[in-house]
């Protein structure tokens, strides 16, 4: 126990010591980096005390130490002896290029860097990098990049790179890639990308393979080969091959319906699944809600719901728990209560229905209320009528229309073409009953 306890925490000090420095790095899931914190290139020195001794006599260049306790108050750090200039970049103004320049404030054109520019504040058309663009705050058109762009604060109209765009704050058209688009907020009108990712989005579309909102969505449409809003989806549609609301389970672990919701026009894709459905329709050969509020649900496969209230379930297989509406199939299924149509062009069934079942083949019920035709209709308790081949009732409150009627408390237990059933328990005493 003891050796593998050790080995826990060897490995686990190997691996915080294997990416702490990328940690240091990037600091947080974005990723942005604000170009702000560089060190300082000259030794610093408290000047008040002249008599101190020249800082670092014997520390090898490019080394950091300090110099608390020593004469000196901050950090000094020794410059390596190949350096020519030794103090940090100024505002540049109309136009800077370089190779790797880092910037604190420009105001201008642009900025132009051969591998990685770094600017605290960009103010003006456009920064280009060939490797990496990061802004702590950019104000301009656009930031453009073939490896990646990165901002805390976006405000212009594009990032555009082939592999990466981050920002924590975008407001603006759009970010453009092959790659990776990632927002903490993003107010514009599109993010196009292989994978697209927001945390909030405001007034937004995104189109790409897979398209995901951690928080909320609100804005136009999510188009790609799978869309996923993980809390709030207030929009105009998903269309995509996946299209996800919550989880990508209805009704599997920990799916539950916590107030988040689709509120919207359409799910539209070959899989569609949503925590809370308010909308108009989903359609696909696979959709699913824990709760269904709207026009129809179509599944060419299977429609299903915990909760359902609409105008139709249509597809193959319709199921719900709850439902109130019409269940339009070939095999429709409640387990619960129903009030409505269930249509089936094989059967229906249903635990406590009220309305009305039409099945080619086999209508059953548990309590049914209401109206069975079919070739054979089976059902517990029945208060309406039963029209078919064989009709079954153990409790019969209506009529029996068919070849063969079963109802062991109706006025006959066996007849054919019609038999009746009454609420007499108040009419016949025993012996009464006995003799009948």
């Amino acid at each position: 126990m003891l050796s593998s306890n050790c080995f826990r925490l060897s490995f686990l000090f190997a691996l915080v010591t294997a990416v702490a420095p990328a940690v240091a790095a990037e600091p947080d899931d974005i990723g942005t980096r604000p170009a702000s914190g560089h060190a300082p290139l000259v030794q610093a020195r408290d000047t008040a005390d002249e008599d101190a001794p020249e800082p670092h006599a014997d520390v090898p260049d490019g080394e950091a130490v300090t110099t608390q306790g020593r004469g000196y108050d901050e950090v000094d750090v020794v410059p390596p002896a190949h350096l020519i200039a030794t103090d940090p970049p100024g505002d540049w103004a109309v136009a800077h290029a370089g190779f790797r320049p880092h910037l604190d404030t420009f105001g201008g054109l642009l900025t132009f860097a051969l591998a990685h520019a770094r600017t605290e504040r960009f103010y003006g058309v456009v920064s280009i990098a060939t490797v990496r663009n990061d802004a702590g705050t950019h104000v301009g058109a656009a930031q453009f990049a073939l490896g990646r762009n990165l901002s805390d604060e976006f405000i212009g109209v594009s990032q555009v790179s082939l592999a990466e765009n981050r920002a924590r704050t975008f407001i603006g058209l759009g970010q453009v890639t092959i790659g990776y688009n990632r927002a903490h907020e993003h107010y514009g009108l599109f993010q196009f990308a292989g994978y697209n990712a927001t945390d909030e989005a405001g007034v937004l579309t995104q189109l790409g393979g897979y398209n995901r909102a951690s928080d909320r969505f609100a804005g136009g449409f999510m188009a790609g080969v799978m869309n996923q809003a993980e809390n709030d989806f207030a929009g105009i549609a998903q269309l995509g091959v996946i299209n996800a609301q919550g989880p990508l389970l209805p009704f599997g672990e920990g799916s539950t319906n916590d107030g988040t919701a689709f509120r919207g026009v359409a799910q539209a894709g070959f899989y569609n699944s949503a925590a809370d459905f308010q909308g108009v329709v989903q359609a696909g050969a696979f959709s699913g809600a824990e709760t269904f509020r709207g026009a129809f649900q179509i599944g060419g496969v299977i429609a299903g719901a915990e909760d359902f209230a609409g105008v139709a379930q249509l597809g193959a297989l319709t199921l719900h728990e709850e439902g109130a509406g019409s269940q339009l199939g070939a095999v429709n299924v409640s387990t619960d209560a129903f009030a409505g149509l269930q249509l089936g062009g094989v059967g229906n069934f249903g635990d406590d229905v009220d309305g009305v079942q039409l099945a080619g083949l086999a209508n059953i019920a548990g309590d049914m209320s209401g109206l069975q035709v079919g070739l054979v209709n089976y059902a517990e308790s029945v208060e309406g009528v039963q029209i078919g081949l064989y009709n079954h009732a153990n409790r019969l409150r209506g009529l029996q229309i068919g070849l063969v009627n079963h109802a062991p408390d109706g006025l006959l237990p066996w007849s054919a073409l019609i038999n009746m059933g009454f609420d007499d328990s108040g009419f016949y005493d025993g012996e009464v009953m006995a003799r009948r």
